[in-house]
Protein backbone atom coordinates (compact mmCIF):
# COMPACT_ATOMS: atom_id res chain seq x y z
CA UNK A 1 0.00 0.00 0.00
CA UNK A 2 2.77 2.40 0.90
CA UNK A 3 4.62 1.59 -2.32
CA UNK A 4 1.48 2.38 -4.34
CA UNK A 5 1.14 5.78 -2.66
CA UNK A 6 4.79 6.57 -3.32
CA UNK A 7 4.48 5.42 -6.93
CA UNK A 8 1.35 7.53 -7.44
CA UNK A 9 3.06 10.55 -5.91
CA UNK A 10 6.13 10.11 -8.12
CA UNK A 11 3.92 9.72 -11.21
CA UNK A 12 2.02 12.92 -10.36
CA UNK A 13 5.23 14.85 -9.84
CA UNK A 14 6.69 13.61 -13.13
CA UNK A 15 3.46 14.29 -15.03
CA UNK A 16 3.23 17.81 -13.59
CA UNK A 17 6.84 18.50 -14.52
CA UNK A 18 6.40 17.24 -18.08
CA UNK A 19 3.16 19.16 -18.67
CA UNK A 20 4.60 22.38 -17.23
CA UNK A 21 7.64 22.02 -19.47
CA UNK A 22 5.49 21.33 -22.50
CA UNK A 23 3.40 24.45 -21.91
CA UNK A 24 6.30 26.71 -20.96
CA UNK A 25 8.61 26.11 -23.92
CA UNK A 26 7.34 27.49 -27.23
CA UNK A 27 8.15 25.55 -30.36
CA UNK A 28 10.54 26.73 -33.02
CA UNK A 29 7.62 27.47 -35.36
CA UNK A 30 5.92 29.66 -32.74
CA UNK A 31 9.14 31.57 -32.15
CA UNK A 32 9.64 32.04 -35.90
CA UNK A 33 6.07 33.31 -36.30
CA UNK A 34 6.51 35.71 -33.38
CA UNK A 35 9.77 36.98 -34.87
CA UNK A 36 8.08 37.50 -38.25
CA UNK A 37 5.27 39.54 -36.63
CA UNK A 38 7.82 41.65 -34.77
CA UNK A 39 9.74 42.24 -38.00
CA UNK A 40 6.53 43.39 -39.74
CA UNK A 41 5.74 45.77 -36.87
CA UNK A 42 9.27 47.16 -37.00
CA UNK A 43 8.98 47.69 -40.77
CA UNK A 44 5.70 49.59 -40.30
CA UNK A 45 7.25 51.80 -37.61
CA UNK A 46 10.27 52.54 -39.78
CA UNK A 47 7.96 53.52 -42.67
CA UNK A 48 6.02 55.86 -40.36
CA UNK A 49 9.30 57.38 -39.19
CA UNK A 50 10.38 57.99 -42.80
CA UNK A 51 7.05 59.71 -43.52
CA UNK A 52 7.14 61.95 -40.44
CA UNK A 53 8.39 65.52 -40.43
CA UNK A 54 12.01 66.30 -39.70
CA UNK A 55 13.11 68.67 -36.94
CA UNK A 56 13.98 71.34 -39.51
CA UNK A 57 10.50 71.13 -41.06
CA UNK A 58 8.87 71.45 -37.65
CA UNK A 59 11.10 74.43 -36.81
CA UNK A 60 10.10 76.20 -40.06
CA UNK A 61 6.39 75.71 -39.37
CA UNK A 62 6.81 76.87 -35.76
CA UNK A 63 8.59 80.04 -36.93
CA UNK A 64 5.85 80.72 -39.52
CA UNK A 65 3.15 80.44 -36.87
CA UNK A 66 5.08 82.67 -34.44
CA UNK A 67 5.45 85.44 -37.04
CA UNK A 68 1.93 85.23 -38.46
CA UNK A 69 0.33 88.70 -38.26
CA UNK A 70 -3.32 87.64 -38.43
CA UNK A 71 -3.15 86.31 -34.88
CA UNK A 72 -1.70 89.48 -33.41
CA UNK A 73 -4.15 91.98 -34.90
CA UNK A 74 -7.27 90.19 -36.07
CA UNK A 75 -9.77 92.11 -38.20
CA UNK A 76 -12.78 90.25 -36.79
CA UNK A 77 -14.44 90.19 -33.41
CA UNK A 78 -16.85 87.56 -32.09
CA UNK A 79 -19.01 88.03 -29.03
CA UNK A 80 -21.51 85.54 -27.65
CA UNK A 81 -24.28 86.46 -25.25
CA UNK A 82 -27.86 85.51 -24.53
CA UNK A 83 -30.12 84.27 -21.80
CA UNK A 84 -32.15 81.25 -20.76
CA UNK A 85 -34.73 80.43 -18.15
CA UNK A 86 -35.40 77.07 -16.54
CA UNK A 87 -38.40 75.89 -14.57
CA UNK A 88 -38.91 73.13 -12.04
CA UNK A 89 -42.25 71.62 -11.12
CA UNK A 90 -43.21 68.91 -8.67
CA UNK A 91 -46.61 67.67 -7.65
CA UNK A 92 -47.25 66.10 -4.27
CA UNK A 93 -47.83 62.62 -5.66
CA UNK A 94 -45.23 62.64 -8.47
CA UNK A 95 -41.62 63.21 -9.23
CA UNK A 96 -40.22 66.64 -9.94
CA UNK A 97 -39.03 67.64 -13.39
CA UNK A 98 -37.06 70.43 -14.99
CA UNK A 99 -38.26 72.15 -18.12
CA UNK A 100 -36.59 74.67 -20.40
CA UNK A 101 -38.83 77.64 -20.77
CA UNK A 102 -36.67 79.81 -22.98
CA UNK A 103 -33.27 79.70 -24.62
CA UNK A 104 -32.12 82.72 -26.59
CA UNK A 105 -28.49 82.77 -27.74
CA UNK A 106 -27.16 85.97 -29.29
CA UNK A 107 -24.10 85.95 -31.55
CA UNK A 108 -22.35 89.18 -32.56
CA UNK A 109 -19.80 89.23 -35.37
CA UNK A 110 -17.89 92.38 -36.27
CA UNK A 111 -15.58 92.81 -39.24
CA UNK A 112 -13.19 95.75 -39.28
CA UNK A 113 -11.57 96.06 -42.74
CA UNK A 114 -9.41 99.04 -41.69
CA UNK A 115 -6.88 96.92 -39.81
Amino acid sequence: MRIRKCAATVMLIVAAGVSATAFADPTVEELAARMERMQQEMDKLQQQLRNSATKDEVRVVRDDVATAGEWRQPDTLIHMAGYASVGYSKSESGDGSFNVSRFSPIFHFQYNPDQ
